[in-house]
């Protein structure tokens, strides 16, 4: 267990951002996106997106079905720098709102149970 303080702006993006790009670049993926045409859409590399889409990048944060089903219903409105950094916030706060960075926090650093210091 890592024993270094995150502030829930590192835990995003450190874990939850990657995730979400992971995430994206399998359902670019599924509907047929080449892995060129996902890494300039998401603004990484052709290599991450391999990584990815192997799963050796990325794989810590798992989302519940209400978050994917965000994520995927994100990927057609993803063009550029612009519609992907509004698409990553949109999902951020679905994220923020079912506190997924909390699980984060209990693996990575130790805080007891009913920690609430993200949201009071």
């Amino acid at each position: 267990m890592v024993n270094k303080l995150l502030q829930p702006q590192e835990v995003e993006v450190f874990y939850i951002i990657p995730a979400i790009r992971r995430e994206l670049a399998l359902c670019m993926k599924d509907i047929g996106y080449k892995q060129k045409d996902i890494a300039k859409r998401l603004g990484t590399t052709e290599p991450a997106v391999s990584q990815y889409i192997r799963a050796k990048r990325a794989t810590e944060v798992q989302f519940d079905s209400n978050i994917k089903k965000e994520i995927k219903n994100s990927v057609n409105g993803i063009k550029d720098h612009k519609t992907l950094t509004e698409a990553v916030q949109r999902i951020l706060k679905k994220i923020n709102k079912s506190r997924v960075t909390c699980g984060i926090c209990k693996k990575k650093i130790s805080l007891e149970e009913n920690c609430n210091i993200c949201f009071r």
